[in-house]
């Protein structure tokens, strides 16, 4: 399983008891520092994005937002947690910026990083494919347990 690097997924990692490996973006190689699947994207489309979430929700953003290429999620939450929204706006308005961010994605707006990443977890999977070849795979009925 490949998954974000954010604390929800750290967590769901030391619970993790199935067949196979769980690794993070951020453990899929030294170059790599990838918290959330948004930091793939470049950082002009998510904060054009993020304009519009925030236009939408009522959130009063002042002057030019910028932001780093890694963590843009934790970046953005804190500017609305900034500009006075409750946890429950937060919540929506991340939630809604994630949902138009990949509805409206283009190859153009992928980073460079996302190839070498998935090269990675190409590489991470086969070692792990020869480690647990041996082990059950989890089914869906698992999945509900």
């Amino acid at each position: 399983m490949i998954s974000d690097g954010d604390q929800v997924a750290i967590e769901g990692q030391k619970k993790y008891s199935w067949p196979g490996k769980w690794k993070r973006y951020d453990e899929l190689g030294e170059k790599q520092q990838i918290e959330t699947s948004e930091d793939f994207n470049i950082s002009k489309k998510v904060v054009s994005v993020f304009s519009r979430v925030c236009k939408r929700h009522s959130i009063p953003i002042k002057g030019r937002i910028e932001i780093s290429e890694n963590g843009k999620l934790s970046a953005l939450r804190k500017i609305v947690k900034s500009a006075g929204a409750d946890t429950g706006t937060v919540k929506a308005v991340i939630s809604d910026l994630k949902d138009e961010v990949f509805e409206s994605i283009r190859p153009s707006d992928i980073r460079d990083e996302y190839f070498s990443a998935m090269q990675d977890a190409i590489d991470v999977l086969k070692n792990g494919a020869e480690d647990s070849s041996k082990q059950k795979l989890p089914s869906a009925s698992d999945a509900s347990e």
